[in-house]
């Protein structure tokens, strides 16, 4: 600083003893030039911080998170299935439960009874071959990822097929889509599509897992790009599950790895982060309010939908089977944890 306010005693005195040329005008470029990169390629000053922070920081040793631990006797048993894996919940509270073994998507209302029974076992539109994803939009339409017969299908909320898009390996290779009050066939794809949800402007987010990839479609389900993070070997990329936040951000969560990636609502990548690994991946990853839930086996982290930070940590009972899939309501948490539909009033 010292040195800059000595060029500027010295262009001052220049300036009173002759026209403002050459001189003057060289001093007053250095003084802009050092200005903006600062003495010896320092900045002269700190950048404001970021409003956006570390998605997923390890909430286990950070003091500035709070921490509830679930005890047992808070737990209450809403229902048991053979191998449910995935679990939503709509607008209106009612839950969503896949299970692939039975090739069959389950709905439930809020106290665990079985309203609807949806699928079964086979390649026709509305049938499933172990499902894998699930995303009940507004609970009016119904997105599944249908692993076994490699495709999307959209159905109404009685389970009646309304759209299958059949996947491939290769985004090149999309299929049209397919409507299935317009033919009797129902085709299938050569994919594995493991996790599907909706978009801003009605379009498809979906995870094929042999590409490794999460490919964007638009609402005409045409593709606008593949998801990958720009810092991860592809290799080394094993996307899971998405969850859309409030602000319309997917939350794309890693199999392998405590890896985040998360885009804006048109699906560009504006954070990736992996979080330490002592307390293994995120096995899923939901949206409620205005928070977004990153799960673990042993616990739960809600983070802030626009700024990222940590808010809360929930630990899950030690001698409890380990969580698989969560989501929540404004006072309830839902929980799938070994075959066991569970809630847990917060």
């Amino acid at each position: 600083m010292s040195y800059l306010v000595g060029i500027w005693c010295n262009w001052y005195r220049g300036m009173r003893t002759r026209p403002p040329v050459g001189h003057g005008i060289a001093i007053y470029v250095a003084l802009v030039l050092i200005g903006a990169f600062g003495l010896a390629g320092a900045p002269l000053a700190a950048p404001p911080a970021a409003d956006r922070a570390d998605p997923a920081p390890d909430a286990h040793t950070d003091a500035r998170v709070d921490t509830l631990r679930i005890d047992a006797s808070q737990v209450d048993t809403l229902a048991t299935f053979d191998d449910a894996t995935v679990l939503h919940r709509d607008p209106r509270g009612r839950l969503y439960v896949l299970d692939p073994e039975r090739h069959r998507l389950y709905v439930l209302n809020a106290a665990g009874d079985r309203q609807r029974t949806i699928g079964g076992s086979g390649s026709r539109a509305g049938q499933f071959s172990r499902p894998a994803g699930i995303d009940p939009t507004n609970g009016q339409t119904l997105l599944v990822a249908d692993t076994g017969n490699g495709r999307i299908q959209r159905l109404d909320a009685d389970g009646r097929p309304l759209e299958l898009l059949p996947v491939s390996h290769r985004e090149e290779a999309l299929a049209p889509v397919y409507r299935p009050a317009r033919d009797e066939r129902a085709p299938t794809g050569t994919g594995r599509p493991t996790a599907v949800h909706s978009t801003a402007g009605d379009g498809l987010a979906l995870i094929e897992s042999d590409a490794r990839a999460v490919w964007y479609l638009d609402r005409q389900r045409t593709l606008v790009r593949r998801l990958t993070p720009p810092d991860v070997p592809l290799a080394r990329w094993q996307p899971h599950a998405i969850a859309r936040s409030a602000p319309g951000d997917l939350w794309i969560v890693d199999a392998e790895r405590p890896q985040v990636l998360i885009t804006d609502s048109f699906g560009s990548i504006v954070s990736t982060h992996t979080a330490p690994s002592d307390a293994g991946p995120f096995v899923d990853v939901f949206a409620t309010g205005s928070a977004v839930g990153l799960v673990r086996a042993a616990g739960i982290t809600l983070h802030d939908a626009s700024t990222y930070r940590a808010r809360q940590h929930i630990e899950w009972p030690a001698n409890a089977a380990p969580l698989r899939s969560v989501t929540a309501s404004r006072d309830t948490l839902y929980l799938l944890a070994g075959p066991h539909l569970l809630s847990v009033h917060r």
